[in-house]
């Protein structure tokens, strides 16, 4: 089987937003044939600092954190470092 990449490597560039009184006329997703992307909106793998970041903030709620100041506890004794 071949290996899915952890980003997706066509996702377009952010646009500002334009007024389009058509879009998507025409166009209508049908259930079933549309490719589901795992990874919609990365661009590209996360860092080792992110993955950390992330591992942290799971560890606060996980560990009761409810309170801004009881997550930064919890960052400031184990979150990433740079």
């Amino acid at each position: 089987t071949e290996m899915q990449p952890q980003y997706n490597p066509d996702l377009a560039p952010w646009e500002p937003i334009s007024p389009n009184n058509v879009a998507g006329k025409g166009c209508v997703e049908r259930p079933g044939h549309v490719a589901n992307l795992v990874w919609q909106t990365r661009a590209a793998e996360p860092t080792a600092y992110e993955n950390q970041l992330a591992d942290s903030l799971e560890a606060a709620f996980l560990g009761g954190a409810q309170t801004p100041a009881d997550i930064v506890a919890v960052l400031n004794e184990r979150g990433p470092r740079n």
